[in-house]
């Protein structure tokens, strides 16, 4: 019998990534693993019902087994069957955040043989977590890059506190995984804001899109601004800001969250900054996305290497967890909080 993988969840961290990169990579790799003190570094420790989510989509789509798969349970053993494409229904019942669900299953079944139609139901733009908008204008546009096809589209957003947001993605099988070579930053050629609004009056959203204009004009940009406002049905009131960040060989997004007595303009300025930290740096990739390109690109042909507008202990933790699975093919050049070089092995 394999050996089974031991995972210490209070490493870095300590957040719900570790257990994510784990069900996924358990999935491709074949290799099962335990989990122990699952998000000790979380102000509520254990297995939230988004987790719980994330591991039943696991076992779903491949008829995996696990033990200690329950609310609030801080140790977790998964052992995985094989990865079967389909049509899959995925839904949880509060606000927990369902772009990270998509996360945890989109790769085994990309490397499977046949396309997959999936159904998402729950939070779709809450906090700590990659909004709807960024999946579709980033992350699916860097996964298209990769070789990987991914389709989505959104009925209903899901807001913090209920959630029953509903979007769609339809997951091609890859038949060969593209490296990234991203060294340095290309051409700005647009930046496109987009200001969601749901159950809110229009002022909201143009004070919003009126600060970031200003502040665009500041950093000498303007001209390379677009603007839309969606509207979301919703069950509850809500309201996000985000911008997708287009240069001619990469793609970068950044969101800020309206909530009951937030100014507009301080959702503005919460966007401001994250762009202009971003911008200062010269690099071609944001933290965020940064972090998510480990997986996919741990299983290319050939060798990526790319630089990152910053070192996060999310990346450093999303890094051990691969190296675990796949004998140290990820390496990490630069000091945490400044940027720095990822190099994966093929």
């Amino acid at each position: 019998m394999a050996k089974i993988i031991e995972i210490d969840g209070s490493y870095g961290e300590g957040g719900g990534q570790i257990l994510r990169s784990a069900l996924s990579l358990s999935l491709i790799t074949g290799k099962a693993f335990q989990i122990r003190n699952i998000r000790a570094n979380r102000k509520n420790p254990g297995l939230a019902h988004q987790h719980l989510m994330a591991i039943h989509a696991a076992q779903q789509i491949s008829q995996s087994q696990a033990e200690g798969d329950s609310l609030e349970s801080k140790d977790l053993a998964f052992f995985p069957g094989k990865t079967k494409p389909g049509k899959y229904l995925f839904s949880v019942p509060t606000a927990g955040c369902m772009p990270l669900v998509l996360h945890t299953v989109y790769l085994p079944l990309a490397m499977a043989e046949d396309r997959s139609s999936l159904i998402f139901e729950g939070g779709t733009h809450v906090p700590w977590s990659p909004c709807y908008d960024y999946l579709e204008h980033i992350w699916a546009k860097e996964m298209e890059n990769a070789g990987i096809s991914i389709s989505l589209k959104i009925h209903k957003a899901g807001y913090y506190p209920r959630g029953k947001g509903h979007f769609e993605a339809e997951v091609f099988p890859s038949k060969e995984i593209q490296p990234c070579i991203k060294k340095q930053r290309s051409p700005l050629t647009k930046l496109h804001l987009y200001c969601i609004i749901s159950g809110l009056p229009e002022h909201v959203a143009q004070r919003e899109i009126g600060k970031i204009q200003h502040g665009m004009k500041e950093l000498g940009l303007e001209d390379f601004l677009e603007t839309t406002i969606l509207c979301y049905p919703a069950l509850d009131s809500g309201n996000v800001l985000f911008l997708a960040v287009h240069f001619q060989e990469s793609v970068a997004g950044f969101t800020a969250l309206g909530e009951r007595g937030k100014p507009a303009e301080k959702v503005a300025q919460e966007l401001l900054k994250s762009f202009r930290d971003f911008w200062q740096t010269q690099s071609p990739l944001e933290e965020r996305l940064g972090d998510q390109l480990l997986l996919p690109y741990s299983f290319a042909k050939q060798n990526s290497c790319y630089h990152v507008a910053c070192i996060t202990e999310h990346l450093l933790t999303n890094a051990y967890i691969i190296n675990l699975f796949c004998d140290g093919k990820v390496s990490i050049q630069g000091e945490t909080g400044k940027p720095g070089f990822v190099n994966i092995q093929s």
